[in-house]
């Protein structure tokens, strides 16, 4: 729930109802244990949201790697 992530709200503030489905995703995917692709146009908060996965996930003790496809070379990705 959100209260046990009282630092969610500090991550991803607001209080609209699609902040608060904002926040409930959030959670849904740092359960979950698998990889999460997030996809959107620039400026959408991807990072933030990526960043908010990672600390309140299980892997939250670890490193956080943003990686930006844009940046990368093709081999890289191949």
């Amino acid at each position: 729930s959100l209260t046990v992530h009282s630092g969610l709200r500090a991550m991803l503030p607001g209080a609209s109802a699609v902040m608060e489905g904002v926040r409930e995703q959030v959670l849904f995917a740092s359960s979950a244990g698998r990889p999460v692709l997030l996809t959107g146009e620039t400026g959408t908060g991807k990072g933030v949201s990526a960043s908010a996965i990672h600390r309140t996930g299980p892997r939250s003790g670890g490193r956080f790697v943003r990686f930006q496809p844009n940046f990368a070379s093709p081999d890289l990705i191949n």
